[in-house]
């Protein structure tokens, strides 16, 4: 079954995502594949590159779909590792903080569309938009790091690994308010 969220101007769907122990929708489209029968998302470790669908040929997409039919599950080897899990627990908690960074961006920038979109053609700050998508595109790609980083030291056989966790600079509008993530 498909399912298709209206994300309305970024002031939709949230919901859907949080229903599903997913943090945030990063891009449109966003592609989640759920297990029918666990409601668990099988795709989390690599969802993220829907951002760039425009770029993904009809055979790369046939192929990732593929991998999920009839298994339920595509998840990368030896993610049962309990120090493996610590790690991308706090990968996720550092992901939960950008996730809600974001909504508050799309709290700016949501309506600043829909005016847009009704006509308003004054209401675009393309130097807002822009702040939005960057961080929007970067964080998945630094998600992606990170994770990488930790299945690779965990598999090397390190201990007491200490991810860098990226800083992102303030959107304009929070340096506005006086305050920053």
């Amino acid at each position: 079954m498909t399912l298709f969220v209206d994300v309305g101007y970024l002031d939709k769907g949230q919901e859907v995502i949080a229903s599903l122990g997913v943090p945030v929708y990063y891009a449109t489209p966003t592609v989640l594949i759920v297990d029918p029968v666990s409601g668990l998302v099988v795709n989390a470790h690599d969802r993220h590159q829907w951002a760039e669908a425009a770029n993904i040929g009809m055979p790369a997409s046939i192929e990732y779909f593929r991998q999920f039919a009839g298994t339920g599950q595509a998840t990368p080897a030896g993610e049962n590792d309990v120090y493996l899990q610590t790690l991308l627990k706090q990968i996720a908690d550092f992901e939960q903080a950008q996730a809600e960074r974001l909504y508050r961006a799309y709290a700016v920038v949501g309506p600043m569309l829909k005016a847009y979109k009704e006509g308003d053609r004054d209401a675009f700050d393309d130097d807002l938009w822009n702040e939005v998508r960057d961080y929007r595109f970067r964080v998945p790609l630094d998600l992606e790091a990170l994770r990488s980083e930790a299945r690779e030291r965990v598999a090397a056989g390190e201990t007491g690994i200490e991810l860098n966790y990226p800083v992102y600079p303030a959107f304009s509008w929070e340096l506005n308010q006086g305050s920053s993530d």
